[in-house]
């Protein structure tokens, strides 16, 4: 493993500079050089142009670099599962979207370290582009994901369908909503088609967040409304924190969960996915058909182009 060869290109890559790369690595510049040279000739493709303004990554390097970065992380993982392979049978690892944190991801954490305790579970919260890259680089095991997309080797099932409503620190219908106060949260892509057409008049929100959890500490903060998950809106509107916009269109997101077609037959893999649909079906059973999961690939990215 030359992993100095994957190193010295990163921080090439981000210097701009064989000095500066030379400088911060701790080597001579014509070993920079050499390195860079000895993983063009490895990969075949020249992945710099040298100039008198420095060193600039050719189309081959801009693409050479997320492999690269992949190459570096899976090292890592390696190291860590190797060195603690005395401590547990296996080691799983799962993501889930940042909207899904709460209830669905602690819980099925929690569940999974009571169904499998010697094995280690490491839990990541993230978006669907990340997670799905994550899982065909071997990084990741289970994601679970509002937009899939196409690669041979990766299947999605969907698990459940999250409903999204609209909610407010004062109004109770549309006719009541201040404009100027919304804010428009950007759940995916296909919530974002879904809220245009149904709502063209609050697609121009003058604040738009990320995330759902930032939505409520604005509102909390200085007033609003905002689409949220279910879940979450029913509590804070039982709790009184917030109203329920009674007209407003509930708006629908298809949730899936992707793995690598290699661990379809792994213990762990399949025990985390019989616990995730126990836990969709429980929070969502009311609201989707109990019909049999159906292992899709290309299929399951047809909703959500």
């Amino acid at each position: 493993m030359q992993l100095d060869l994957i190193d010295t290109f990163l921080d090439l890559l981000d210097s701009g500079s064989f000095s500066r790369t030379a400088e911060r690595l701790g080597v001579t510049q014509s070993t920079v050089s050499d390195r860079i040279r000895s993983l063009e000739t490895t990969v075949g493709s020249v992945l710099f142009e040298r100039g008198r303004a420095g060193a600039q990554p050719t189309a081959a390097g801009l693409r050479f670099a997320s492999y690269a970065r992949s190459i570096k992380l899976s090292w890592k993982l390696a190291q860590q599962e190797l060195g603690h392979l005395h401590r547990f049978t296996g080691t799983l690892r799962i993501a889930a979207q940042v909207s899904l944190i709460q209830p669905l991801l602690f819980e099925w954490a929690a569940r999974l370290r009571r169904a499998i305790p010697d094995a280690s579970i490491h839990v990541e919260a993230d978006y669907s582009p990340q997670m799905i890259a994550d899982i065909v680089a071997g990084v990741s095991d289970i994601g679970v994901v509002y937009t899939p997309r196409y690669f041979p080797e990766v299947i999605y099932e969907q698990i459940f369908t999250e409903k999204f409503q609209l909610v407010s620190t004062t109004a109770s219908d549309l006719a009541g909503l201040d404009a100027h106060s919304y804010i428009r949260v950007g759940y995916s892509p296909a919530f974002n088609v879904a809220h245009s057409e149904l709502l063209p008049e609050l697609s121009l929100a003058p604040l738009s967040v990320g995330l759902g959890s930032l939505a409520i500490d604005f509102m909390q903060l200085q007033g609003g409304s905002a689409y949220l998950p279910r879940p979450s809106a029913r509590e804070l509107v039982e709790k009184r924190v917030l109203h329920l916009v009674a007209d407003a269109p509930q708006i629908s997101q298809p949730v899936f969960v992707a793995f690598h077609i290699r661990k379809k037959h792994d213990a762990l893999v399949r025990k985390a996915l019989t616990v995730l649909r126990s836990i969709a079906a429980r929070l969502h059973g009311e609201e989707n058909s109990p019909a049999e999961p159906e292992l899709r690939s290309r299929e399951a990215a047809t909703p959500l182009r």
